[in-house]
C-alpha cells in the first residue's frame, strides 16, 4: 500500500486524481491494462468514491481500481460475463472443467481467432 500511496501522490493534485489520469497512475505502477478496461473501472470506482465529485478519484478509489483490474485480469465486465456464459454452455458434462473439444467450441462461439 505504501508504494501505491507514493505513486498516487506523484500523480495527484490536491489529494485526488482525475479519472482520465487513472492510466498514468497504473503506468507508474508498471501495470498495463487496456484503456477500455480502465475507463470502465474508473467509472465504477468513481460512483463509489467518497468524494462525490464527478471525474475525481481518491487514493482509496484508485487502490480499489487496481484490485478490480487485477481480479478481472484486464478484461471488461461484459467480456468476463461472455466467458462465463461460454463456459457454462460448453462444459456439457458439467464437470467444472472444459475438455479440449469443449474449449474449441467455446472459442468458436466467442468468435475468437486461434
Amino acid at each position: 500500500e505504501q508504494s501505491y500511496r507514493e505513486h498516487f501522490d506523484r500523480v495527484a493534485t490536491g489529494g485526488t486524481i482525475k479519472t482520465t489520469e487513472l492510466a498514468t497512475f497504473f503506468k507508474s505502477l508498471n501495470l498495463r491494462f487496456r484503456r477500455c478496461a480502465l475507463a470502465e473501472v474508473g467509472s465504477e470506482v468513481e460512483k463509489d468514491c467518497e468524494l462525490g465529485r464527478v471525474g475525481l478519484l481518491s487514493f482509496e478509489a484508485c487502490r480499489r481500481a487496481v484490485e478490480i483490474c487485477r481480479l478481472r485480469e484486464g478484461f471488461q465486465k461484459h467480456e468476463l460475463d461472455q466467458f462465463r456464459k461460454a463456459f457454462q454452455v460448453f462444459d456439457r458434462d458439467m464437470s467444472g472443467d472444459i475438455a479440449p473439444g469443449e474449449l474449441w467450441g467455446a472459442l468458436q462461439w466467442l468468435r475468437l481467432r486461434i
